[in-house]
């Protein structure tokens, strides 16, 4: 059992839920010294992917597009001192939150230039205010065409998928009852004033994030930046930024 929980966490940061400021260090071999001294009870564990995937959702292979099974990452926390057994976070949390959690834990405050909050209050099952929304940016890259630009806002319940550089249909999503994504409701008259607001919250979002100016890298077009209005209204990118916001 011993043997099987060191393979577990071996090469798995670890983080102590204790007292603020400690922190357990577990080398890729295991302590079995900790297991021992039963520390794995007050030892935050975080497992998680970099990335999701599709193999064959939607009739897509791909990594990049907004769709759940590309843009959400498997993610587990495991701390019984102070972690319930099963207990799900339902708040859209994303993995640009995971550094200021860590933080959190080890005592420490998350430094201004950091993008992301601490979900480790809500880890704990305490209610605190948290964001409606989290928003999703892909910039078509050359090697991988097969991609348009995507941005995206994502809910507890409702996704909004805006595409550029590509004549398609937007779509938007119920995922509290369809969360295969199945039915795009972007026609619906029903979700008419949800797709203008959600619409509205995506230009708010990039506004917010400085999304309004994309660095097209090396090449002839080196420094050379455009507004995001006006490349969302047309324009060829040779290479951009890729800035993902995965969904745990």
């Amino acid at each position: 059992m011993k043997n099987s929980i060191i393979t577990t966490i071996a090469a798995v940061l670890l983080a102590s839920c204790g007292k603020p400021g400690d922190i357990l260090a577990v080398s890729a071999i295991g302590d079995i010294n900790a297991v021992k001294r039963d520390l794995l009870k007050s030892t935050l564990v975080v497992y998680m992917g970099d990335n999701g995937f599709q193999f064959g959702e939607q009739g897509l292979i791909d990594k990049r597009t907004a769709y759940e099974a590309s843009m959400r990452i498997p993610f587990l926390m495991h701390c019984p001192d102070v972690i319930q057994a099963g207990s799900v976070i339902r708040k859209v949390v994303a993995n640009i939150d995971v550094g200021a959690t860590l933080l959190e834990t080890a005592g420490v405050s998350t430094p201004k230039q950091m993008d992301g909050r601490s979900f480790w209050q809500l880890a704990k099952g305490n209610d605190i205010s948290w964001r409606d929304y989290v928003l999703y940016e892909y910039f078509w890259e050359r090697n991988y065409p097969h991609t348009t630009t995507t941005h995206a806002v994502r809910g507890e319940r409702f996704k909004y998928i805006r595409y550029h550089g590509l004549w398609d249909t937007d779509e938007l999503y119920d995922l509290l009852n369809d969360p295969d994504e199945t039915t795009n409701l972007i026609f619906e008259p029903e979700h008419k004033e949800t797709v203008a607001l959600l619409n509205k919250r995506l230009f708010e979002f990039l506004a917010e994030s400085g999304g309004g100016e994309f660095a097209l890298g090396s090449g002839p077009w080196a420094n050379v930046s455009q507004t995001a209005s006006a490349a969302l209204r047309g324009g060829g990118f040779s290479k951009t930024i890729l800035r993902h916001a995965r969904i745990i």
